[in-house]
């Protein structure tokens, strides 16, 4: 129950909210997603934390799904969640700066997860799994008017023909009569209403900022332009970045003064537009990807193969290399690891430009590794010297590592 003049919490709006995905704060281990999907399924969260481990460790896709479940259940007590409460809908307990890297963090996952065709069924499954629970929850959960009624009192019989002797129609009633004498009515004091609250005095923002910010990004661009006709080389992503650092700095500084919100949308589509940039797909080899392959002949080595977010591996030791055998080979490895097979004898001449990684060639039978954290070139005979054949790798490594084994 509640107390006189408190009014119950009233319950989150928006979709997420009416189907009951409520994060609570008393029930959480990170963000409370888990929990508040355990309570809208009628399930353990220990279930869903084991699904989210899963998703996290075999393909990354978990991250991706919490920070969009973050972003869009709301939390207990507010008006909407976090993404609603950014594009003006409500009021939300999550700060700007948390929702806007949350925010970030989806728009790059998403990328990332969806350059990667193998990702789709994991992706199909983390979506589609909570959303069947938490509709077979909402439709066996139970309805109030389902409800057994209360059991109506028993009243114990008397003795039938049996009456109290002075109970009226008894043989010792009286038949006076008196008058019947009228109730006084108790005096009502009209309730008073309370008067309501002054509605709070919203502030006015001043759309100075946007203006400001808007122009000093377009001076930057045209600078860069006026750069670039001159003949300095300028890179294509070099104008989307610092546009975005600038309206990065304008949302910052419109945190406590101002007001941007029109530059949130230009600050996602241009995150957007770097991100498919860097992760653009002619960037790529036009050999194999993150494809585990054994060529049993010279013949069937790509001359390019690489490697993106995950693992894979080149055996080249089922060849039988000759003396006259010289193979260049060209390899990119981002944001993963990669390891290639080399037979015993051939000289391996490691070309390497490194953004950031490691590469080595590693030689077991003389337990010999040589290997650089930056771009340089590695040079590995084998066991009896020059000759048996000759691999020349040329390697593109951004974030990652490459292993040479023989």
């Amino acid at each position: 129950m509640t107390s006189v003049g408190s009014e119950p919490t009233p319950p989150p709006g928006g979709l997420m909210g009416r189907s009951g995905l409520v994060r609570d704060r008393s029930d959480r281990k990170i963000a409370g997603v888990c929990a508040a999907l355990g309570r809208a399924s009628a399930t353990d969260p220990l279930l869903w934390r084991a699904l989210l481990a899963v998703l996290v460790v075999f393909s990354g896709i978990g991250l991706l799904l919490y920070a969009l479940a973050w972003l869009c259940f709301p939390q207990r007590g507010d008006e909407v969640s976090a993404l609603e409460s950014l594009l003006g809908r409500g009021r939300s307990s999550t700060s700007l700066a948390a929702t806007l890297t949350l925010a970030g963090t989806v728009a790059f996952l998403g990328v990332v997860v969806c350059l990667d065709p193998s990702n789709y069924p994991m992706l199909v499954l983390g979506v589609a799994t909570p959303a069947a629970a938490v509709a077979a929850g909402r439709r066996s959960a139970p309805d109030e008017t389902d409800a057994p009624a209360a059991p109506e009192p028993v009243v114990a019989a008397t003795e039938e023909g049996y009456r109290s002797p002075f109970a009226p129609g008894g043989p010792y009633a009286r038949t006076r009569e008196f008058p019947a004498v009228e109730p006084e009515t108790p005096s009502v004091t009209a309730p008073v209403e309370p008067v309501p609250p002054a509605p709070p005095v919203r502030r006015r923002y001043s759309h100075r900022l946007t203006v400001i910010g808007g122009a000093v990004t377009a001076l930057a661009m045209a600078v860069m332009s006026i750069v670039a006709m001159a003949g300095v080389p300028v890179p294509a992503g070099a104008f989307g970045g610092v546009a975005l650092l600038l309206i990065g700095m304008v949302l910052i500084v419109a945190t406590w003064w101002g007001r941007s919100r029109s530059l949130i949308v230009v600050g996602a589509a241009l995150s957007a537009v770097l991100a498919v940039q860097y992760f653009d797909t002619n960037d790529r080899p036009a050999g194999p990807v993150n494809e585990r392959m054994a060529p049993v002949s010279v013949e069937e080595i790509p001359p390019q193969w690489s490697v993106w977010f995950g693992e894979s591996e080149l055996d080249l030791r089922g060849i039988d290399f000759t003396e006259s055998d010289e193979v260049r080979l060209q390899v990119m490895v981002r944001g993963a690891a990669a390891e290639i097979h080399v037979p015993p004898d051939v000289d391996v001449v490691l070309f390497v430009d490194m953004t950031g990684g490691n590469a080595e060639i590693h030689d077991p039978a003389s337990d010999v590794t040589m290997e650089t954290a930056g771009s340089g070139q590695l040079v590995s005979e084998g066991a009896d010297g020059p000759g048996g054949g000759r691999v020349t790798i040329d390697v593109t490594i951004e974030f990652g590592t490459l292993e040479v084994t023989r």
